[in-house]
C-alpha cells in the first residue's frame, strides 16, 4: 500500500500503472484498461503560490542584494522561467537586445549530483522579454556574465555547478519581507488579477515598474503578451486566471 501521505508520488505511480495498462489493452492483452479513477493523476496542489503584484515585483528586484540577482528575479516573474530553468540558462541562450531567450534546458540537483536534462515540459521554447526588462538584462550580461557562449547567466555567488537555491532564498527572504513567498512564486505574476490588464506602476523610481505603453496583449515575434513564457496562449491565459483555471 502507498498510503496517503505522498499524493504527488501516489499519483505518478497511478499514471505508470495507467500507462502499462492501456499498452495492454492496444497489444490485445487486455480488454479495457482499469486504471479509470478521476482526477488520482492530477492531485490538488499542497499550497498555491503567492501571487505577488506588479509593484511588489518591482520592489523585490529593487530590494534584493547582491544587485547581480536582480535580473534573476526579473526573468523568473515576467517570463514564467522555472528555477532549474534560469539556473542553467547560458549567454549563448540570450538573443540579440536581450529580445528572446530560448529555454532548452533545466538543471536539477539530488544529494551531490547534478543533472541537466530538458526542461520540465520536455520541450524547448523560445520567451519573448518584455521591453521593459531588456536594458537590465542586458546590464547584467555585462557586468557579471563572462563572455565565453557557455557561460552561466546565474553563476553560483561561489564554488558550484550551478546558483544554489538555498543561498538565494536566504537573499530572496530578506528582500521580499514576506513568510508566505518562496522563491518560485514570482512566476505567478501574471496569475494576478490585475496582471491580464494593462497597467502603469508610477512613484517609486524603479526602471522596473511595469510601462503599459510598452507591453502590448499579443502575442507574436518580438512582442510580449498573453503567453506570459508559456509555449501556448492558453497556457499563458490560464497562468494569468490563477490556479484555479488549471487542469
Amino acid at each position: 500500500m502507498l498510503g496517503t501521505d505522498h499524493s504527488r508520488r501516489n499519483s505518478h505511480a497511478y499514471g505508470l500503472l495507467h500507462a502499462i495498462c492501456a499498452t495492454a489493452v492496444s497489444d490485445g492483452l487486455i480488454v479495457s484498461n482499469p486504471s479509470t479513477i478521476t482526477g488520482v493523476m492530477n492531485p490538488p496542489r499542497q499550497r498555491d503560490p503567492a501571487i505577488l503584484s506588479v509593484a511588489e515585483v518591482a520592489a523585490l528586484a529593487d530590494a534584493i542584494k547582491p544587485d547581480r540577482v536582480k535580473a534573476l528575479v526579473l526573468l523568473s516573474a515576467w517570463c514564467g522561467v522555472r528555477w532549474g530553468e534560469v539556473i542553467e540558462l547560458r549567454r549563448k541562450d540570450i538573443g540579440k537586445g536581450a529580445e528572446v531567450v530560448m529555454v532548452s534546458r533545466a538543471a536539477s540537483h539530488r544529494g551531490k549530483g547534478c543533472r541537466v536534462d530538458m526542461p520540465k515540459s520536455g520541450k524547448a521554447r523560445a520567451v519573448v522579454l518584455p521591453p521593459h526588462i531588456r536594458e537590465d538584462l542586458k546590464e547584467h550580461l555585462a557586468r557579471y556574465v563572462d563572455k565565453e557562449p557557455d557561460a552561466l547567466v546565474f553563476p553560483a555567488l561561489r564554488y558550484a555547478c550551478h546558483f544554489n537555491d538555498s543561498v538565494f532564498a536566504k537573499h530572496f527572504a530578506k528582500a521580499v519581507g514576506r513568510d508566505d513567498v518562496r522563491i518560485d512564486d514570482p512566476r505567478s505574476l501574471r496569475g494576478h488579477p490585475g496582471g491580464t490588464r494593462r497597467q502603469r506602476h508610477r512613484g517609486d523610481g524603479s526602471s522596473r515598474a511595469l510601462h503599459a505603453e510598452g507591453l502590448a496583449d499579443v502575442s507574436g515575434p518580438g512582442v510580449w503578451g498573453p503567453r506570459g513564457g508559456r509555449r501556448t496562449v492558453g497556457a499563458g491565459r490560464r497562468r494569468q486566471q490563477g490556479p484555479e483555471s488549471r487542469p
